[in-house]
């Protein structure tokens, strides 16, 4: 996987299930295997990721946050990298636990802010 240190990462709209979730900005750091992230969104005060790239480039991570409705959610992650033309995604199969776990296909595409 490509190292994700210093990256920015936009999460696009997902369905009702994962209002909270939408357009949740991801900064990334990356030292050797290990990735953690801080996140935020106009639902999510604070997130924070901690994960492991393995072997195969598959990214591991588990997750928690903190909504502005007062609610906690936390869940786990496996991301696979994948580009269109020059765009870097990161794919993934997300679970929220809670009362009904949630299972979600997920895409982050890297927003790359130029400083020229």
């Amino acid at each position: 996987m490509e190292n994700l240190n210093g990256k920015v990462f936009l999460l696009s709209a997902q369905d009702s299930s994962l209002y909270y979730l939408n357009d949740s900005i991801f900064h990334y750091t990356q030292d050797k295997d290990i990735v953690t992230a801080t996140f935020y969104s106009k639902s999510i005060y604070y997130g924070e990721l901690v994960g492991l790239v393995n072997k195969t480039g598959i990214l591991h991570v588990i997750f928690n946050f903190f909504c502005k409705d007062s609610t906690f959610h936390s869940g786990t992650c496996d991301f696979v990298e994948s580009r269109v033309a020059d765009c870097f995604i990161l794919c993934g199969k997300l679970t929220i636990a809670c009362e009904n776990q949630i299972t979600k296909e997920i895409k982050l595409q890297e927003i790359r802010i130029n400083t020229k």
